[in-house]
């Protein structure tokens, strides 16, 4: 839908229909290979490098200032907005290296078609080494990591900060009874951060995050020498296929967001626990966002 606009007009449920009916079942999953295998990695990134920074300015500014956290039982050290934007902006520029290799696979994967519905590449570590063999290790996976990187920083100085206030927000919004008392039972936590997780995820969609993200992936589904830059995609794709192009699949992705950004922030937070109850003089600065 981004990448092929004027050949996916339909709605949602029609183009999925379609492509199941050419393709088989099988070909939504194209491509899946790669992000599964490495999202793990991009998060690892994403979480380490936020720890890092964090860490880095509580301690270069010696702040000592104590925040209670209503969904988490401990007391850590606060971060200020600005400096919850900064860690973000920082994770979003070095998982960018991270990310992109693994979009561009995955891209080429799914647009990318032989014999009109026929996967071009038996797997996605094939498609790489195709990828590597034609156009060099640096073009063949990095195509596109201006664009990657112009979308993550801002994505991601959002992310920390609105999950700072969606998860207390969340907790006391659902889990206050009529006394006024705040429930700390470790389902009120769990679907707090769940829910505010989930509310991050929508949020970091919002264009012009998404209209990035469409540049980002006709460049790297376009054939090499297609685009000069950024720029020029954005200019080429404006005059062909007009402003809503930048619009495409808004809403398949805020479908997606959601689930998946609750659980990666909820499998972070109950991690982040485990280890810090074994190893506390190792994580004793600051959890992911509080």
């Amino acid at each position: 839908m981004q990448v092929n606009p004027e050949q996916w007009r339909g709605r949602i449920y029609t183009n999925v229909s379609e492509i199941i009916a050419k393709e088989g079942v099988g070909s939504i999953y194209r491509g899946l290979f790669f992000p599964a295998l490495g999202f793990g990695a991009i998060n690892l990134t994403v979480f380490g490098t936020r720890k890092v920074v964090s860490d880095f300015l509580l301690q270069r500014e010696g702040n000592n200032a104590l925040l209670k956290d209503p969904a988490n039982s401990t007391t850590t050290r606060s971060l200020t907005d600005l400096e919850n934007l900064m860690c973000g902006m920082t994770a979003g520029f070095t998982s960018s290296f991270v990310r992109t290799p693994i979009e561009r696979v995955k891209t080429v994967m799914q647009v990318a078609t032989t014999e009109g519905t026929k996967a071009p590449y038996r797997n996605s570590v094939a498609c790489a080494m195709a990828l590597v063999r034609k156009e060099g290790f640096f073009n063949g996976l990095f195509t596109g990591l201006n664009s990657t990187i112009a979308r993550e920083i801002p994505q991601y100085s959002l992310v920390f900060v609105v999950y700072d206030y969606a998860k207390p927000f969340v907790h006391k919004t659902l889990f206050t009874d009529k006394n006024g008392s705040l429930s700390s039972t470790p389902t009120s936590i769990a679907v707090s951060q769940c829910l505010a997780g989930g509310i991050t995820g929508c949020v970091s969609w919002i264009p012009p995050t998404y209209c990035m993200d469409v540049i980002k992936s006709r460049i790297q589904g376009a054939p090499d020498g297609t685009y000069a830059g950024l720029w020029d995609c954005a200019k080429k794709t404006y005059a062909k296929d007009g402003l809503k192009v930048f619009f495409r699949g808004l809403d398949l992705a805020l479908m997606r967001a959601f689930p998946l950004h609750g659980c990666i922030f909820l499998g972070y937070e109950v991690t982040y626990s485990i280890l810090n109850q074994h190893f506390p003089e190792e994580n004793n600065l600051t959890t992911c966002c509080v």
